[in-house]
């Protein structure tokens, strides 16, 4: 009979390993959704500021068309050119030759757009920046919570088997213990 408990004791243990691991496994399997949703959430909240980087793309490039209607042809070289522009324009009203308001007002005008589309350029790439670490910090967290269910799922799936050669023992030693007893009973 001690053998009989010893494997029941040891059948009870198993089962509440089994218990354990099926809650730990429903545990990394939501943080696993969880995961997933902030990824998700992170992609969405991404999309905005796509759109807005593309906008912004698109609203430099009448700029850059009306900067190479004066002659620049280079974003790079764009702020040496304006410069190199009112230097020209500086040049010239000293020599009483008179520029006519409105080019003045329209290069102020285009010097102001450019540094505000450079500034919503670098807002826009520093939050895609962001964007594009929160989501990989998000994939490798991902990856790393699926390698603990693929671990969980076959720690479960060898349960089964352990289950069953306990059981087949506790059978056998329960017929040996019945065969023992039934010839001192009768």
């Amino acid at each position: 009979l001690a053998g009989v408990r010893a494997s029941l004791s040891a059948l009870q243990l198993a089962i509440d390993q089994t218990e354990a691991l099926r809650r730990e496994f429903l545990a990394t399997r939501r943080r696993a959704e969880d995961l997933d949703r902030q990824l998700a959430d992170a992609a969405n909240a991404a999309s905005p500021f796509v759109l807005f980087y593309q906008h912004k793309s698109v609203s430099i490039t009448p700029a850059s068309s009306k900067l190479t209607a004066f002659g620049i042809t280079s974003s790079v070289g764009v702020p040496r050119s304006v410069s190199t522009l009112e230097a020209q324009l500086a040049a010239a009203s000293s020599f009483g030759v008179s520029i006519p308001p409105a080019t003045v007002r329209r290069i102020a005008d285009l010097e102001s757009q450019l540094a505000r589309s450079q500034s919503n350029l670098q807002v826009a790439r520093d939050r895609q920046s962001s964007l594009a670490s929160e989501l990989r910090e998000s994939a490798t967290s991902h990856k790393a919570a699926q390698a603990e269910v693929d671990r969980l799922e076959a720690t479960i799936e060898r349960k089964p088997r352990r289950f069953r050669t306990l059981r087949d023992n506790y059978e056998r030693r329960l017929k040996v213990a019945d065969n023992t007893i039934a010839p001192h009973s009768a």
